[in-house]
């Protein structure tokens, strides 16, 4: 027979309320296991079994009800379990076996105390780190359950619904296998860091519903692994307690709170966990799966932005506040969980008793995180103290609202020294299972007053007998009552009461909405009594009314009137005779509810794109309608109401300004002085539009001052009400329109008075009843002014990306580098996230992004290269390494296809090139350059495969920060640093060839270089400054007689780049030339590089005669065939005139000049 000894505090200077304690009030800590954190702290199974029964102990002797024993921290169990491998922290090694069962043994230890045990479960979370569990089980069998973290944690994915189901028979298990009092979970579902779109993208793709928002997506996802958990419990054991301890905050989403009708707490500051891991606890409650909700309130009664003193109130009123809105009848409690981390004694009493003095609806309760910092600071010694917040003991709050049979009182109690023993027959149900609560109180007191008075009670058990502290005392009455599983309490058994009269209350029966039969029994003979009946309230009340009963045959009965309709009442019955008074037990019931109007929703009727007509009807119940109409909303959106028409029972409404071929969710509603009732939801969905088609062609006939604008309009489902084009300057426009002809599908609109050598951008659109739709912006720069020289250089910019106004752009220099291919730029960006942003190189805007790998070392991600035939290449020195880390990813899927390290033994080396093809036969070679030893390292490739690497070292190399290369040719680069211009050099050797001249360039602090040539000459691009202008050189005639050709363009910005580089690239095409800019911490911007040749007479000249080109000492003239060379200066003086057959060079000093070829004139600039 299971024995519990307790104190017995019979002095009569004891029975007096500490600080107002109640009787009923949860009690509790989290016994943490995840990490050994409370335990175990011992190895072996004798030493641990132990070590856990004196924890129990010693909670139980802190006057605590309860235990949260945490069985589940990662997926594993400290229990047997059918599902998944004992946990790491028993053995040292997953899956071992300990040799006893943790979980059976705190049962049985906690029972034997009196206390209850609730398993604390994690319901998602499988590692911390990523892999700390090998390849096995879950990772094993069901690898597509996993969510990986960039942060490292994996946990079970929440979207999938097998993951759902699994955690819902692992509660089952422990249901059917465990003597569990309660089940709880705690506050990890998605994790803290954030979850990315793609994280969980295959289960979005299978499961979310289409129109679902991703965030009330995931939402659902917990909230429908709640409700299944609970479900369980409900059909298992439904006695057994459901709790979910969330974060502390709610959200601070003011709006989100007003969509439920509640207002947050004010001055709250924090995290908004409705948004970052996706859990709503007021969903819960709302629909009533859970017992109890137990939010982690970890802050202190002094903090600003999340105090205790605001949070714990708002909490408690919400609960009530929620359960009230129900119908059924179902009540939630609220149990503030409170850490006991760097919390002084002071502040813990402090919190418990705000957390009474908070307390609604007669529930409080208190769960200290962890074991071990609640028994620090002897804190338990101080709680049981004469003037100890816990100095009386507490039985747990009952659940009066779940259907339960009533339990008979317990017969033969007998008190004989320190031992109380009682009989009690148990029924084969297990609903009907029994605990017993413990009094003792002075001789002649009421019983009714003394058990209500914690003072009096002695404790709980399990098991029909009780270990008194001190021996049998003649001058106390002692009572065992029968408690449910739920917390209820039932009929008494007395030892040296004042009278042998037992009374037992019986259930309310003719429960009406406003009346009902209140039903007890006695064993009081008929002529000793001198008064009997009920004494009933309100079970929010406290006092109580009297109500005199009838009595037959040692049956009590009297009807009660005059009650309110679904409310809940508190009764008990009472007998009277000489001897005194004696009470049976508290019951309950619920007044029947109020007979609601009937609301149906009907069918939507006349929908057409924007509109449709709502039906239903209502049919009055015991209340007037105040209200009616109907809610709509966008499936997976938030309702909105239209006011309804009522004409008899018929409801409708008309709805308008709707979105075309969108399904919309509807419901009649009615609303009433008690609430608000609706009929079924259904759905219909407004008939879509077909758009048409509108497609933006190249212009055509652009001029100096006109164009032609293009494009394409295929008519839809809707008549066209306008149709043409969108025009504007590029670089700072507003749009203006055109009116477009359109013939057939084909439209098009003649542009005039536009300006010399300037960019524009343009789209086709067309305008219907319901919106105007665009084709893709294209951009035309028109010719230049005639008067201007032959081949003079110009440069438009196209467009302008400011990091501030352009989201894939990042502040503190983290994007340093930029490759082009096939239309798109790569930008990646330097973090252990390992991203590569890819840009339109057309529009400037963001296309996609791309992920390579999570890395350990953010420099993996420095620099990008891209060889012809399109393998793109990340990587850089990773500072301070021996090694150049080079990074192989798919330009279009990303992933990390390769790592090659090519050992360099040179120094830093932030920047890489790659010149040709990767994967040919033909191949190409990798160039770089250290930035402190005069060396290159020239890495060939070929077939995907990287060769043995060539060292060149030459003096003549420069050093300095951000070195960079720009490969020629197979033999020639160009070499720079922030100190030194740009170089020409020559392998093997890394021998000096070419170098700028003169004064006419000056560094500027900052690398960076692009080389292209175009229309016979060529050209290069060197930074103006490192905030993103740029200057241009013509360097056809080499680098000796280089020509600045565009002065310094304007800055992209005025942030500091502390990388000292720009990343530059260029496209070039028939008639232009694309020129990207990067600046770090600025800014990117393209712009287009033009040449312009003069018109030619076409009646007079059918061909071109030839080409004109300068040279360091005047121009050099290529003609195809035999010709006349006439050369004028600026005055018309024919200064040279000369028949060649192939090319000829010139002398000419500084100027402007005429060329003419057989009379075909080129004008040209010295």
């Amino acid at each position: 027979m299971k024995k519990i000894v307790v104190f017995l505090f019979c002095l009569c200077c004891s029975f007096l309320f500490i600080n107002a304690q109640p009787k009923r009030e949860f009690r509790a800590t989290w016994l943490t296991t995840v990490w050994a954190i409370d335990w175990p702290k011992t190895s072996g199974s004798t030493n641990q079994i132990a070590e856990l029964k004196q924890k129990i102990a010693t909670l139980k002797n802190a006057n605590l009800n309860a235990t949260c024993f945490q069985v589940r921290s990662m997926c594993d169990a400290m229990y047997n379990s059918a599902y998944e491998p004992w946990s790491k922290v028993l053995t040292g090694t997953r899956g071992v076996n300990p040799g006893y069962d943790p979980l059976a043994v705190a049962i049985t230890e906690a029972h034997n105390l009196g206390i209850e045990l609730h398993a604390w479960l994690n319901p998602y979370r499988y590692e911390s780190t990523a892999g700390t569990n090998g390849n096995m089980d879950i990772r094993k069998n069901h690898p597509d359950w996993l969510l990986t973290y960039s942060g490292g944690s994996v946990i079970l994915d929440p979207g999938n619904p097998e993951v759902v189901t699994y955690i819902a028979n692992i509660v089952k298990d422990i249901l059917l296998k465990y003597d569990v009092d309660g089940i709880l979970f705690d506050d990890y579902f998605y994790a803290y860091e954030g979850t990315p779109s793609s994280l969980d993208a295959a289960s979005q793709a299978k499961y979310k519903p289409a129109g679902m928002s991703l965030s009330n997506w995931r939402r659902s996802n917990i909230n429908s692994m709640v409700a299944a958990v609970y479900n369980v419990i409900q059909s298992t054991k439904p006695w057994v307690r459901f709790g979910v301890s969330p974060f502390g905050i709610w959200t601070t989403d003011a709006s989100v709170a007003a969509a439920h009708q509640l207002t947050l707490p004010s001055g709250i500051t924090g995290g908004n966990m409705y948004e970052q891991i996706y859990c709503d606890p007021v969903a819960w409650m709302k629909a009533g799966t859970v017992d109890y909700i137990s939010p982690q309130l970890y802050w202190p009664t002094t903090s600003s932005g999340q105090d205790y003193d605001v949070l714990c109130p708002w909490w408690s009123n919400t609960t009530k506040t929620l359960y009230e809105r129900r119908s059924d009848g179902k009540k939630i409690h609220f149990y503030s969980s409170m850490t006991r981390s760097s919390t002084t004694n002071s502040e813990s009493n402090l919190q418990v008793e705000r957390t009474r003095v908070s307390d609604v609806i007669g529930a409080p309760g208190h769960i200290f995180y962890n074991t071990t910092n609640f028994l620090a600071n002897n804190y338990p010694a101080e709680l049981v103290a004469s003037s100890g917040k816990f100095y009386r003991k507490a039985l747990v709050p009952p659940i009066t609202w779940k259907n339960h049979p009533t339990l008979p009182a317990p017969t033969n109690l007998n008190v004989s020294g320190t031992s109380m023993t009682w009989q009690y027959k148990l029924s084969s149900s297990p609903n009907t299972e029994a605990r017993f609560s413990i009094y003792c109180y002075p001789k002649g007191t009421d019983p009714t007053t003394a058990m209500a008075n914690p003072a009096y009670l002695l404790g709980m058990s399990y098991s029909p007998s009780f270990t008194l502290s001190s021996s049998y005392n003649s001058s106390y009455t002692y009572a065992v009552c029968t408690m449910d599983r739920y917390g209820n309490e039932f009929g008494t058994a007395f030892f040296n009461a004042p009278s042998n009269v037992t009374v037992t209350t019986g259930n309310a029966t003719n429960i009406a909405k406003t009346s009902a039969t209140l039903n007890g029994s006695t064993n009081a003979a008929s002529g000793d009594i001198t008064e009997m009946g009920f004494q009933w309230r309100l079970s929010s009340a406290s006092t109580y009314n009297t109500l005199y009963g009838t009595y037959s045959d040692g049956n009590i009965s009297a009807s009660l009137t005059g009650l309110t309709a679904g409310t809940s009442y508190t009764f008990r019955a009472f007998v009277t005779t000489s001897s005194g008074t004696v009470y049976g037990g508290i019951k309950t019931f619920t007044t029947t509810q109020l007979t609601p109007p009937t609301v149906v929703t009907g069918s939507a009727t006349n929908v057409t794109e924007t509109t449709a007509n709502l039906s239903g009807t209502i049919t009055a119940g015991d209340e007037a309608i105040t209200g009616k109409g109907f809610q709509y909303k966008v499936s997976g959106g938030n309702y909105a109401s239209i006011v309804g028409t009522l004409s008899g029972t018929t409801l409708s409404a008309s709805l308008s300004s709707l979105m075309t071929g969108t399904t919309y969710t509807y419901r009649a509603y009615a609303t009433t002085n008690s609430s608000t009732y609706y009929g079924s939801e259904r759905t219909f969905t407004t008939i879509a539009v077909v758009p048409p088609t509108v497609t933006t062609n190249d212009a055509s006939n652009v001029e100096g001052l006109s164009a032609t604008l293009n494009g394409d309009v295929v008519v839809g489902s809707e008549a066209l009400l306008e149709k043409g084009f969108e025009w504007k300057t590029t670089v700072g426009g507003t749009y203006t329109k055109i009116s477009g002809v359109l013939s057939e599908t084909t439209m098009m609109a003649n542009l005039s008075g536009l300006q010399y050598s300037t960019g524009y951008t343009f789209r086709a659109y067309a305008k219907t009843a319901t919106a105007t739709h665009y084709g893709v912006e294209k951009t035309f720069i028109t010719t230049q002014d005639p008067a201007v020289l032959e081949g003079t250089v110009n440069i438009t910019e196209i467009w302008n990306k400011p990091i501030a106004s352009t989201n894939y752009l990042y502040s503190g220099n983290i994007q340093r580098s930029m490759a082009y291919y096939d239309g798109k730029l790569y930008i990646p960006k330097i973090s252990t996230e390992g991203r590569c942003d890819i840009i339109n190189a057309s529009t400037g805007n963001l296309s996609s992004s791309i992920k390579v790998e999570n890395f350990d070392n953010k420099w993996n991600m420095m620099n990008v290269a891209i060889s012809n035939d399109g393998q793109i290449m990340f990587g850089s020195s990773l500072i301070g390494s021996y090694y150049i880390r080079v990074n192989f990813s798919n330009r279009v899927s990303g992933g990390l296809s390769d790592t090659r390290d090519i050992i360099t033994n040179f120094g830093r080396s932030d920047y890489f090139y790659y010149y040709g093809d990767f994967h040919t036969s033909t191949g190409g070679y990798l160039l770089a350059l250290s930035n402190t030893s005069n060396k290159v390292i020239k890495v060939p490739a070929a077939n995907g495969v990287f060769g043995t690497p060539v060292m060149m070292y030459n003096t003549s190399l420069p050093t300095g920060s951000s070195s960079k290369v720009f490969p020629i040719n197979e033999t020639e680069f160009f070499a720079h640093t922030i100190d030194f211009l740009p170089t020409v050099h020559i392998s093997p050797n890394g021998t000096l060839k070419d170098a700028f001249g003169g004064s006419s360039v000056n560094p500027s602090e900052t690398s960076g270089i692009v080389v292209f040539t175009f229309k016979g000459r060529k050209f290069m691009v060197i930074p103006a400054s490192r905030y993103g202008s740029i200057e241009v050189y013509d360097i056809t005639n080499g680098m000796l007689n280089a020509e600045k050709v565009i002065n310094g363009t304007a800055n992209l910005g005025s942030n500091a780049n502390d990388s000292f580089t720009l990343g530059l690239c260029a496209n070039v095409e028939s008639d232009r030339v694309m020129i990207y800019v990067l600046a770090p911490n600025n800014g990117l911007a393209a712009y287009a590089l033009t040449i312009y040749t003069s018109t030619v007479d076409n009646q007079k000249v059918s061909k071109i005669k030839g080409s004109v080109y300068n040279t360091p000492n005047g121009i050099r003239v290529e003609v195809p065939e035999a010709a006349m060379v006439e050369i004028y200066d600026i005055r018309g003086v024919l200064v040279k005139k000369q028949h060649i057959n192939s090319t000829t060079e010139f002398a000419l000093r500084r100027g402007a000049y005429i060329v003419k070829i057989d009379n075909q004139p080129f004008k040209v600039i010295r």
